[in-house]
């Protein structure tokens, strides 16, 4: 077989799978059908997103590997070394990770920072009967991407469920095992109080591996590489996406943190659509999110109110507390907050928060409204269903409720 190929993808995490689908599919429906080779280091990909829940070894390794087929049904594979980023593949570190949690003699463990995988992980490991300890160097869990009414209950919701959570310090040592020194027995905190633990796990985010794109001469920053709006870097036919490049808010139009897969899915697609002679853009991502932590559900798009604050918009807020389902049926109500910029009286943040499981339909929600320019009024306008289980009441509606608060702040001035 020839050494050329008309796409070559380096990385196999979401966003290089779904720009090799794509690109497939849809090349194939259009009559081009490109010979693609993607590249990268794993045999076996951990899906990210439930690594918190991989620690659980009592469910099935299996269960949390992404598998093959995902990636050869579209691309001829070649597992290999690029640029190197970890010593240890992420399938191996989960591994490990499970075997500690199993045999951990002492049932303890620390888990540092308390974003949403930190706090993930810790309500897994207090499922598994582990004494928890949570640490944040900020003075709030969740505080970087949460609303602060929110971060009120979640951090009740932590500590009622037996996590010693220890806000505003900062891990600045480990002990090691005296039993067996390539272990640790202690962290220590900047109060200087030292935590017994088995062993530690490190959340506190990751940074964009740019070693590659730089040494080809492609701008780099600290928050990845730099591309266009159709994701081209300086050189046209070499694109980026995902964890790996700079991104900018669609709100903003500012440079943005945004490590979701979800990110890097939408941007494969506008890659691969352009790879295909389709002329699309990116411009920009909403950070749409949602998670779970014991029995809520939280969901939210778009800029929190600090945000909001720190980048000088002149904002309303709006608030709902809404049932979620007729009054007879034991209904739980549901608290949103959405953020309009009173300049235009665009939708440029919210947030929901509910008991159960069905928080990602909220986040998607506001995704989607922020995206097409909803505003106070159309939101008012909004058709909506309803059904004794499903829904509140007919008259009732959690973001109409809440944008016709924002409009009642707005008429009392």
């Amino acid at each position: 077989m020839s050494n050329k190929r008309d796409l070559i993808i380096i990385g196999g995490g979401p966003g290089g799978v779904t720009c090799a689908n794509v690109v497939k599919n849809w090349g194939k429906s259009m009559g081009k059908e490109l010979s693609i080779m993607m590249i990268k280091e794993e045999e076996r990909l951990v899906n990210r997103c439930s690594m918190p829940y991989g620690m659980d070894y009592k469910k099935p390794y299996e269960d949390f590997l992404i598998a093959q087929s995902h990636f050869t049904n579209a691309a001829e594979l070649k597992i290999d070394t690029v640029t190197k980023i970890l010593p240890e593949e992420s399938q191996s570190y989960l591994a490990k990770a499970r075997d500690l949690a199993e045999h951990a003699e002492k049932k303890k463990v620390a888990v540092i920072g308390a974003g949403y995988i930190g706090v993930e992980v810790a309500a897994s490991f207090i499922n598994l009967g582990f004494d928890v300890t949570l640490v944040e160097m900020l003075p709030h869990a969740m505080q970087l991407t949460t609303d602060s009414e929110f971060i009120e209950i979640i951090e009740k919701e932590l500590i009622d469920n037996k996590i010693n959570l220890k806000l505003g310090q900062k891990l600045t040592g480990f002990v090691k095992s005296e039993k067996n020194p390539e272990n640790v027995s202690h962290i220590i905190l900047d109060s200087e109080e030292k935590i017994e633990v088995d062993f530690v796990v490190l959340s506190i985010g990751v940074r964009p591996n740019t070693k590659l794109a730089a040494d080809c001469g492609i701008e780099v920053t600290r928050q990845g590489i730099v591309t266009n709006n159709n994701l081209q870097t300086k050189y046209p036919n070499i694109y980026a996406l995902g964890d790996a490049t700079q991104k900018k808010s669609l709100i903003t139009q500012k440079p943005i943190v945004s490590q979701f897969a979800t990110s890097a899915v939408f941007m494969a697609k506008v890659v691969a659509m352009n790879v295909l002679g389709t002329k699309k853009e990116c411009k920009g991502v909403i950070n749409s999110y949602c998670t779970k932590i014991f029995s809520w559900g939280i969901g939210g798009a778009g800029l929190t109110e600090e945000q909001a604050k720190a980048e000088g918009f002149d904002y309303v807020v709006g608030f709902s507390k809404i049932d979620d389902k007729y009054p007879m049926l034991n209904p739980s109500p549901v608290t949103t907050k959405m953020i309009f910029n009173k300049k235009d009286m665009k939708l440029i943040g919210g947030c929901a928060m509910k008991k159960g499981t069905s928080a990602a339909h909220l986040s998607d929600w506001f995704s989607l409204s922020i995206q097409n320019g909803m505003t106070i009024e159309s939101i008012m306008d909004f058709q909506y269903s309803t059904h004794p289980e499903l829904n509140a009441r007919p008259s009732q509606n959690m973001y109409v409720a809440a944008a016709q608060n924002a409009l009642m702040k707005l008429q009392k001035k």
